[in-house]
């Protein structure tokens, strides 16, 4: 939606009423730029969104599984050059701007069974969506490679509660924590904060519950609306050492545990003012590293 200057993500029930939408990340179409729109399903429970190869959200699939997908439709004010489906090993279906698609702009399976009640009408316009995290089994997105610490902390020194200056991370826009999960462990948690004492993040990791909650404050205050508890449970176990990641990329938190892709958080804040790391709870520190 260009006049919005937004990317909205929905999805239907069986019964074609429109669910929650999704609305953060910004716009990254512009009228007369050509642009590669590249859709990438994590084992049938999420979608990775990449335009022009820069990561732009993530989908959780609410319903039913991506492997069940019969068509592709594409409507609106643009022209198509071509459209890529892999196929089977490492064959790949083309679709030409010359090849027409089916009435309605439909490409797929002309067997597979229409909706109940066509396309249902989109809702008004509800209050953004704070985040799409990745979920489900990412283990296909491998971390960047850091390079040698520029601050490497001391590990005889990381006592827990952690607290340390973190202006740095503006410029290397990285951070890898190494720690375990203390015995019988329930909780442990990393804050980001901003120069104003603001969390840019709060990484909460419910050992005991099985989830990872991300949130974040304004003036002081938890934000529900920005709570995100989605993803594939929790990967911290209590006496099993992890190394966590945590990469900026713009507005983007991406979070790595032990290699894959965890999940991705946008901030609310000016990634520039992040100033403080703290780092509570049941775990023992056994690194922290800006680099």
């Amino acid at each position: 939606m260009e006049m919005e200057k937004r990317v909205i993500r929905n999805s239907t029930t069986a019964g074609q009423q429109w669910q929650r939408e999704e609305r953060d990340g910004g716009q990254p179409f512009h009228i007369g730029q050509q642009f590669i729109l590249d859709l990438v399903p994590n084992d049938g429970s999420s979608m990775q969104c990449m335009v022009n190869g820069v990561e732009q959200c993530f989908f959780r699939v609410r319903h039913g599984d991506l492997s069940e997908a019969a068509k592709i439709q594409i409507s609106g004010d643009l022209q198509l050059s071509n459209v890529e489906l892999p196929g089977d090993g490492s064959q790949q279906q083309r679709r030409d701007a010359g090849d027409q698609p089916a009435a309605g702009g439909d490409w797929g399976n002309d067997n597979a069974p229409e909706p109940n009640a066509g396309n249902p009408q989109e809702p008004p316009p509800t209050e953004p969506h704070p985040n799409q995290p990745a979920s489900g089994d990412n283990s296909h997105q491998q971390r960047p490679e850091l390079p040698p610490p520029s601050h490497p902390s001391d590990p005889g020194q990381l006592s827990v509660p952690y607290n340390s200056p973190l202006q740095d991370f503006v410029r290397t826009r990285r951070l890898r924590i190494v720690g375990t999960p203390t015995e019988g462990a329930k909780q442990f948690e990393v804050i980001l904060r901003l120069s104003n004492g603001d969390a840019v993040l709060h990484f909460l990791a419910r050992l005991d519950q099985n989830f990872v909650s991300r949130n974040a404050t304004n003036n002081m205050v938890w934000q529900p609306q920005w709570e995100d508890k989605s993803g594939s449970g929790c990967p911290f176990k209590p006496g099993q050492q992890f190394t966590l990641d945590i990469i900026s990329d713009g507005q983007i938190l991406t979070c790595y545990v032990d290699g894959p892709l965890f999940c991705a958080y946008r901030i609310h804040g000016d990634i520039n003012q992040i100033h403080t790391l703290q780092i509570n709870g049941d775990v023992q520190l056994a690194q922290v590293l800006i680099a």
